[in-house]
């Protein structure tokens, strides 16, 4: 019988993770931050997964600044967002958005279970690129003041981008295979429901 105990005990902390749904998964491994609710959905499903990195993922500048703009700060103050949001990272990956109202400095969402608001993310759009070149697998970018449109030029079939930071001085033009301008919403903070 010992040799089974550990076994049982791996077994039993596995089974709440086996009941997560394949998308909620998937979520995590591909996040979408495109709009407000698919960030807030990216974000929960980070929550319900225990993912600390990709919870991280998700926070706007004023939350990371919050947390000392640094994941491994962020870490260490983990349990203690956990447990302000109580009910919600409980139920976490059950959340659907049930409001969505204007805030500072965006789009405020409520989340709840059962038709009952339990969080709301304030969420904030932020305008980024990214430069994709042949010999780094992960991109080089970062948080840009101007909309996207200002940096874009078309001048009838042709195409130009203007675009001025530090992080491209190191960039060769000749290994550049892609570039990605646009906004993405992460949480700015976090509104906990009146009982």
């Amino acid at each position: 019988m010992r040799c089974w105990l550990p076994l049982l005990l791996a077994l039993a902390g596995l089974l709440p993770a086996c009941q997560v749904p394949p998308e909620v998964h998937a979520r995590v491994l591909a996040p979408d931050f495109h709009s407000a609710t698919a960030g807030g959905h990216s974000f929960f499903a980070a929550i319900a997964l225990d993912d600390a990195v990709a919870e991280y993922r998700c926070f706007g500048a004023p939350l990371k600044e919050r947390y000392g703009a640094d994941l491994s700060l962020y870490l260490l103050a983990r349990p203690q967002m956990r447990e302000e949001l109580g009910l919600a990272s409980r139920f976490a990956w059950k959340l659907e958005p049930m409001r969505v109202q204007r805030g500072e400095p965006g789009q405020i969402v409520w989340w709840g279970h059962n038709n009952k608001e339990l969080i709301g993310l304030v969420m904030m759009s932020q305008n980024y690129f990214d430069i994709y070149e042949d010999d780094r697998p992960e991109p080089r970018g970062n948080l840009i003041e101007q909309h996207p449109s200002e940096l874009v030029d078309i001048h009838r079939t042709n195409l130009s981008v203007e675009l001025n930071d530090p992080v491209l001085r190191g960039v060769q033009q000749d290994r550049v295979i892609g570039l990605e301008i646009g906004i993405e919403w992460k949480i700015a903070d976090f509104l906990l429901a009146e009982e």
